[in-house]
């Protein structure tokens, strides 16, 4: 299954991102007899200026898109304001629970203790910690 979200390329502006990618691909997706599901299909603006001014808004065929903070896109967190906070959270918390079922199968059971080791520099060790 092909969604909108996994065929529109970075553009620089509001303007190019309207003009340039939603209108042609919303467009192109009428002619393949395709609809663009309005519910679904989320903007997240990003920008390097610390402008106060509003988020321009996006349409598809006249029907606005939502405008949101947070978006998990392929176990990613992307977020308006570049705050990595809940990514690195995520993450801890999937390593954690991968290590906790990991030690019920390996570090519990009657394994070798070189076994053990091996097990334990193969996660530790290939993937140093992330210093903030």
């Amino acid at each position: 299954m092909q969604t909108m979200q996994h065929n529109v390329p970075a553009v620089h502006t509001a303007a190019g991102l309207q003009h340039n990618s939603l209108d042609l691909l919303a467009a192109t997706y009428q002619c393949a007899r395709l609809i663009v599901n309005i519910k679904k299909t989320e903007v997240l603006a990003q920008s390097v200026k610390t402008s106060s001014a509003a988020h321009p808004t996006f349409t598809v065929h006249g029907d606005s898109l939502n405008d949101v903070h947070q978006i998990t896109y392929l176990g990613s967190i992307f977020t308006s304001d570049y705050d990595l906070n809940n990514e690195i959270q995520q993450r801890v918390k999937l390593a954690s629970a991968a290590f906790g079922r990991l030690s019920h199968r390996v570090f519990l059971n009657r394994y070798a203790i070189a076994t053990k080791i091996a097990v334990y520099k193969a996660i530790c060790y290939l993937h140093p910690p992330v210093r903030l």
